[in-house]
């Protein structure tokens, strides 16, 4: 610029220093007469077509960082998962092999109602020598007609009835004797026909009750070695000495208990 200004001096003949500061007024000369010269021009702005969106750079695949695994999406979830798990429980379900539930020997069944139905001729006066004949059959008709009737399709027809009474063994041998016996106490007559039943649920009771027996035998052998000096009956006498009831035992029923205690 302080070129221009002076060579536009030197050739409008002013004077001036070939080094330094130019005078205001000769800058002010030249401002004016290059005042025309000075146009006003709006930038030029180009604007390209429009060419959409940008396009995204392609995303690259995640690498797995050394030494370390890759996500493992879970399986079986949600409820899709839960579908194919039960459909596949029930294909492996269809190819396996039913099983097969051992057989039950149907003896007590049978033993059972021969003694029923030796019970209900008894009430005919008339059919008496037949349920007596019942009576007399009832604690080995169960043998018979188990080994008659294995593989056979009434044995298939009696497993579930014999096992149904296989699970509830133990509470016919506990209640069978005492309501059997009570049944006898209240109509006698009805004794020949009871009699093979409470036989029978004799039976069951010492069968089912051997190992609890064998327990208790345990446990009184223990309290006899530790107490042996504790009359337990004369204590137990002693408590109902002024009630009035009978606390003399024969030894007969001693005898008998004991025996079916299986102390002797």
């Amino acid at each position: 610029m302080s070129q221009d200004i002076r060579a536009w001096a030197q050739a409008q003949g002013i004077e001036l220093n070939g080094r330094g500061r130019l005078p205001k007024s000769v800058v002010e000369q030249y401002e004016a007469a290059h005042a025309d010269d000075e146009v006003d021009e709006e930038p030029l702005l180009i604007v390209p077509d429009d060419p959409g969106p940008p396009a995204e750079p392609a995303a690259e695949p995640l690498q797995p960082v050394a030494g370390e695994r890759p996500p493992v999406p879970p399986k079986g979830g949600g409820r899709a998962g839960f579908l194919a798990r039960r459909e596949r429980d029930k294909a492996k379900a269809k190819a396996r092999p039913p099983r097969r539930l051992p057989r039950v020997s149907v003896a007590n069944l049978i033993s059972s109602g021969w003694g029923l139905g030796a019970m209900a001729l008894a009430r005919n006066g008339n059919a008496v020598p037949v349920a007596r004949v019942l009576q007399m059959q009832a604690p080995v008709a169960g043998v018979v007609v188990d080994d008659m009737v294995r593989g056979t399709a009434v044995d298939r027809l009696l497993q579930p009835l014999a096992r149904a009474g296989e699970r509830g063994e133990k509470a016919v041998a506990l209640l069978g004797p005492p309501l059997i016996t009570a049944a006898i106490t209240a109509r006698p007559e009805l004794y020949p026909a009871l009699r093979p039943m409470l036989k029978m649920s004799l039976m069951s009771w010492l069968t089912v009750s051997g190992p609890a027996m064998k327990k208790a035998q345990e446990q009184a052998a223990r309290f006899t070695e530790d107490f042996g000096d504790v009359d337990l009956d004369g204590m137990i006498d002693a408590l109902f000495t002024d009630v009035g009831v009978p606390v003399a035992h024969s030894a007969d029923e001693d005898a008998a208990v004991k025996r079916a205690r299986g102390e002797q």
